[in-house]
């Protein structure tokens, strides 16, 4: 049993999520000059959203970080299989399309598909992931059945009772109604990206059928929403209190999006098509508002875990990137590579690899 409740988290990212990876691979594989054990077996909680929630599902399965990597440089391609609407794709789930029928409107035909359509199907992803987390478990098993704490963020955007729409945390912390939850639906809700992937659907056994979107909506950082499941859970119980917690977060790269001043234009030009641009050119991201969302939350938490825990207790490991990559950037992956081999080899992470096993006891 461990003397602290250590945490590990994960930002969405899309493929960047190979950085994370390569990360937490490192640390496993070239511990500090004396450290001898297992890291990963102290760990707490793994959390994550999106990309992340795939990684701490992963990690929770006692899937070697070596896999997760590969599966990101090699698997990229089949993850992200476009959605054609002629019919000859489907989503990964027939139920998903059946009760979510293609909008048919002569606005449709005139518009570009990414603004009627999911620019992928979710088969690849559907698939990529059962394999490699049968590598350890029966990906349909529920997240109660792992022995080690896993939470992912998704976003209820529907259900039977038309509830409003909410946050969630699918995990198996004490007290959660949702520990009934399948690993494999746990790391597709989370994954469920906008514009990207459809919603996801979720049923349990006597609640209502619910659609799920990807966490990063409210919680692309979900350090501090892992933090306050935790204390909330009471999982600290009556041996351990806030000062206890020992948390490293792992980002998807600090990028440099930014909207350049010859680009902006008017300031009453952004309307809806500024917003949400598909053809925005780097270092502008495709899809600014929800780019601009998501990197401001993860900045927000990274801001809010930092003064909560202070310096002894929490480390950021986020390696810098040169240039824009948009989720699905396949053709990113030696950029990323290098931009983690740099990183790993930098003086910071030496420090956050040492603090880290200094304090994940």
């Amino acid at each position: 049993m461990t003397k602290n409740y250590n945490m590990i988290t994960c930002d969405g990212g899309g493929i960047r999520g190979l950085m994370s990876a390569k990360l937490i691979n490192d640390l496993v594989s070239n511990p500090p000059s004396g450290s001898s054990s297992d890291i990963l077996s102290n760990v707490s909680l793994f959390a994550g959203t999106s990309t992340g929630g795939i990684i701490a599902i992963g990690l929770a399965c006692g899937v070697a970080p070596s896999l997760l990597v590969s599966l990101y440089e090699n698997k990229c391609k089949k993850i992200f299989q476009a959605y054609q609407p002629n019919g000859t794709t489907s989503s990964a789930v027939s139920r998903l399309q059946s009760a979510s029928p293609q909008p048919e409107s002569v606005l449709c035909d005139l518009l570009p598909e990414d603004f009627c359509y999911v620019k992928y199907t979710d088969m690849g992803l559907y698939e990529a992931l059962k394999a490699t987390l049968s590598a350890k478990v029966n990906p349909d098993n529920a997240l109660s059945t792992l022995s080690a704490g896993v939470l992912v963020t998704t976003f209820m955007m529907l259900d039977a009772n038309t509830d409003p729409w909410s946050p969630l945390a699918l995990t198996n912390l004490p007290n959660s109604k949702y520990g009934g939850v399948s690993i494999i639906d746990a790391a597709m809700c989370s994954a469920a990206a906008p514009i990207y992937f459809p919603p996801y659907p979720l049923e349990l056994t006597g609640e209502p059928a619910m659609r799920c979107a990807d966490g990063g909506v409210f919680a692309n950082n979900p350090s501090t929403y892992a933090l306050a499941n935790v204390l909330g859970s009471q999982v600290l119980g009556q041996s351990m209190t806030l000062s206890n917690v020992m948390l490293l977060s792992i980002g998807t790269g600090a990028n440099v999006d930014t909207v350049p001043p010859k680009d902006f234009g008017k300031s009453t030009d952004w309307g809806i098509f500024k917003w949400l641009d598909p053809l925005a050119v780097p270092p502008e991201p495709v899809y600014p508002l929800m780019a601009a969302m998501f990197d401001a939350q993860s900045q927000m938490a990274d801001f809010e875990a930092g003064n909560i825990l202070g310096s002894s207790q929490y480390r950021r490991a986020n390696p810098p990137l040169s240039q824009t990559i948009n989720l699905d950037g396949c053709g990113s992956i030696s950029t990323l590579v290098g931009a983690a081999n740099t990183y790993i080899n930098s003086q910071e992470w030496i420090d956050i690899k040492q603090w880290a096993y200094h304090n994940f006891v």
